[in-house]
């Protein structure tokens, strides 16, 4: 192996990411939908916005956004009414910037990804959830594990 091959050699790592994504108002019911969001959806709208990333490249996006694990998520209203959702995740990289560019892009586009959620809840009273998906502020932390 060459001195420059060699140098391309990057290792995959794990990182854990803490993302907080504040909603500007929401009933139970959209308490409810985002914890469901967070349990059964989150990761693949993060692995499907990383392979649109990296050129829909199945390879380059295993090492740039590897495996994914949800560690722990909540969603919880805020006595000012605020939805608060936060998750932290554990993510095998190669590139801890790129990780922080794909939640950049995941968070543009939370309104879509949230919207089947929404839309497939069923409330025990079979009212419509209140919630607006709009993000009105958000926090994401990359440190490695």
């Amino acid at each position: 192996m060459s001195d420059l091959q060699k140098t391309d050699i990057k290792l995959i790592s794990d990182y854990l990411v803490k993302i907080v994504i504040k909603l500007p108002q929401g009933d139970d019911d959209g308490v409810a939908v985002c914890g469901m969001y967070l349990d059964t959806t989150i990761i693949g709208d993060l692995d499907q916005t990383a392979w649109n990333m990296c050129g829909c490249d199945e390879e380059k996006k295993a090492s740039q956004f590897g495996i994914t694990k949800l560690v722990s998520g909540e969603a919880r209203r805020e006595l000012d009414g605020q939805i608060v959702l936060e998750a932290l995740l554990r993510i095998s990289s190669t590139d801890p910037v790129f990780i922080k560019s794909v939640f950049d892009e995941y968070i543009n586009g939370f309104q879509d990804w949230i919207y089947p959620s929404i839309r497939e809840y069923q409330s025990h009273e079979g009212i419509i959830v209140k919630l607006d998906s709009r993000p009105m502020g958000w926090d994401i932390q990359v440190t490695p594990n």
